[in-house]
C-alpha cells in the first residue's frame, strides 16, 4: 500500500493549483459577461461525451501502474481535475471576494473528507469493486450533466437565441 501522506499532500497541492488557476482566470475574465463564461460548460460536457465513447469502444491494454510519489499524485490530480477549472471559473466569477475565500477553505476541508472517504472505500473490497464498476459510467455521466447545467444556468443559450 502506498504511503498515505503522499496521496494527501499530492491532493492538496493539485487542488490548490486547480483552485488558484480558476480564481486567477475568473479575475482575468471579470470584464467578460457572465453569460459568455458559461461556454466553459462545454469542457466537462465534451470530456463526459468522450469518456462515454471510450467506454462504448474500448481500445486495448490497461495503463501500467506507476510508482506513487507526491509529484505523480499532483500530476494525476491536476490532469483528472482539469475539467474542474471550467466549473470553478464561473463559480469564482459569481462570488464576492469574501465568499471566494470561504469557498477555497471549503475546498481544503473537503480534500480531507474525500481522501478519508477514498481510503475507507479502498479498504472495503466489496465497496471498492462496486465503485470501480459504477465509476466507469457515473463519472462521465456527471461530467455531461455538469456541463449541460453550466451552459443552461449561465444564460448562454438565451444570449445565443436573442434577436
Amino acid at each position: 500500500m502506498p504511503r498515505l501522506w503522499r496521496i494527501w499532500v499530492g491532493q492538496y497541492i493539485g487542488i490548490g493549483i486547480l483552485t488558484g488557476v480558476a480564481a486567477a482566470a475568473a479575475l482575468a475574465l471579470n470584464p467578460v459577461p457572465v453569460e459568455w463564461v458559461g461556454f466553459l460548460g462545454l469542457v466537462p460536457l465534451a470530456l463526459g461525451c468522450y469518456a462515454l465513447l471510450r467506454i462504448a469502444r474500448p481500445s486495448g491494454d490497461p495503463p501500467k501502474p506507476r510508482s506513487l510519489t507526491v509529484p505523480v499524485v499532483v500530476a494525476v490530480t491536476v490532469a483528472n481535475g482539469g475539467d474542474n477549472i471550467s466549473v470553478y471559473i464561473p463559480l469564482f466569477r459569481s462570488l464576492a471576494p469574501a465568499s471566494s475565500v470561504v469557498t477555497g477553505l471549503t475546498f481544503a476541508a473537503m480534500v480531507a473528507v474525500w481522501c478519508a472517504a477514498g481510503y475507507w472505500l479502498t479498504v472495503h473490497p466489496t465497496v471498492a469493486a462496486l465503485c470501480r464498476r459504477a465509476g466507469e459510467l457515473v463519472i462521465p455521466a456527471v461530467y455531461v450533466a455538469l456541463g449541460a447545467t453550466i451552459i443552461v444556468r449561465s444564460g448562454v443559450i438565451a444570449v445565443l437565441f436573442q434577436r
